[in-house]
Order: C-alpha cells, then structure tokens, then sequence
C-alpha cells in the first residue's frame, strides 16, 4: 500500500495533462479523484489483477465525472463539455 500511496502522491502533484487545467487552476480537481481512489481501493485488490484494476478504474472514472457534472462548474448532466470530460477520464486513467 505504501507505494500506492507515493504513486498517488506523485500524481496529485504533477503538471495536470492537457485539457485538465480546466478543472482548475489549484490542484482542487485532481485531489478529488486521488482521494476517491485511496477511499474506495478495495482491500483485496491486486496490482497485478489487471481486469480488476480495469473494472476499479471504470467506477472511480464514473464517481469522478458524476461529481463534476453535479459540481455544474465545467460540465453538467444537460451541458456536457467533453474535452474537460476527456481530461478527467485521462486523468484518472493516468493515475
């Protein structure tokens, strides 16, 4: 767990990737999905459980997106902005 925690780190503090500075300019909208990762990782999860870590990774993208359409802040249920969705999805993904 230690080295996912570093590896969490790492990427909370990292330049964002393209299109992800419309989430904001602080580290705010990277935090979020860097803490729902640490809160949601299931105990008996691998790091070479690759389909696991697919299918852990596709409910945290969707926590993720659900948080910020609700936030109406860049994206909405009614107005989506698909390149600030296509950043998030990155991110996690990079995470």
């Amino acid at each position: 767990m230690g080295r996912l925690r570093r590896s969490m780190a790492r990427a909370a503090c990292r330049p964002a990737p393209y299109g992800v500075r419309t989430i904001g300019t602080n580290a705010q909208g990277r935090i979020l999905p860097v803490s729902d990762l640490v809160g949601a990782w299931p105990t008996t999860l691998e790091a070479d459980d690759d389909k696991a870590l697919a299918d852990f990774a596709a409910r945290i993208e969707a926590a993720v997106l659900k948080a910020a359409r609700e936030a109406k802040e860049r994206t909405s249920w009614n107005r989506p902005d698909v390149l600030y969705e296509t950043a998030i999805r990155d991110f996690v993904q990079a995470v």
